[in-house]
């Protein structure tokens, strides 16, 4: 309505509405379901021990590789088309900037985070809950030696990293593995939105994400801080739980180092959109 004021969460949802073509969703489902079909060809080939191990098969299915491509393709790669095309200066014709801004990367952060997390918690619910209650796949409990619960329990929380919150229960776990993945994707989402702001060739603003993703997952010295491995803590040897955090943290604070630099610079910044 004319004079009144629209709330926020209504221009973050129109926005998100706005990226969610047929197109757009059918490549989505075609992505959730890729780690589905691959299991239905390639299970037979393998020894499963149990839920877990299933798992994290199935996402051992997910390129990790392409992990921060896929963070950027959500929402950054529209959102440079729209920087390209000038059509940001339409658009501050409703609203000021810095609400438009906002408005956009809280849109970028919804989906990317919903994005990512999605195909990880359906690949837990199927492994977890309906692939053992149909009987789909046949596990081979004496892979792993004793058939004893106690032991088998203890170890599948020392398996991984994240393995660790088996012990406050399943579904924490399972939740807590697509949450992590999807705060992840929302983080590389951010840093891809933010450098698009500062650096007027998308192209190179875009790649910057993947190249330290991809520097950072095996040109890091310490095989414990390799970025993949923190993005996907749970498909690896079993650390601290802390040491995820450390690419983590890196990511973040490039990401307060570019928001404090258009916050100084927003003239400079206003003038490139």
């Amino acid at each position: 309505m004319v004079g009144q004021k629209v709330p926020y969460a209504y221009n973050v949802s129109v926005e998100i509405r706005r990226m969610l073509t047929p197109v757009r969703l059918i490549l989505y489902v075609l992505f959730c379901a890729y780690p589905f079909v691959y299991l239905a060809f390639a299970h037979s080939a393998y020894s499963l021990s149990d839920w877990l191990d299933l798992f994290t098969f199935m996402l051992d299915v997910i390129p990790m590789v392409g992990f921060a491509i896929a963070a950027v393709a959500v929402y950054d790669v529209a959102f440079s088309e729209t920087l390209n095309h000038r059509f940001l200066i339409y658009e501050r014709i409703r609203m000021p900037l810095g609400k438009l801004l906002k408005i956009k990367l809280t849109a970028n952060v919804v989906l990317s985070f919903a994005a990512l997390a999605v195909p990880v918690l359906l690949c837990f619910i199927a492994a977890y809950i309906v692939i053992p209650h149909y009987g789909w796949i046949e596990f081979f409990p004496n892979t792993f030696g004793s058939i004893d619960e106690s032991a088998r329990y203890q170890e599948q929380a020392a398996r991984h990293t994240m393995n660790q919150l088996l012990v406050y229960g399943e579904w924490v776990y399972g939740v807590a593995c697509a949450g992590w993945v999807g705060l992840n994707a929302a983080l590389y989402a951010t840093f891809g939105f933010l450098l698009l702001l500062v650096i007027q060739r998308s192209f190179i603003a875009l790649s910057i994400p993947f190249l330290l993703y991809m520097v950072g997952s095996f040109l890091v010295p310490d095989r414990r801080f390799y970025f993949f491995d923190s993005v996907f803590p749970f498909n690896a040897v079993q650390q601290p739980m802390w040491v995820m955090f450390v690419p983590f943290s890196f990511i973040l604070l490039c990401c307060a180092a570019l928001t404090l630099y258009i916050y100084l610079f927003k003239e400079k910044v206003n003038r490139l959109l």
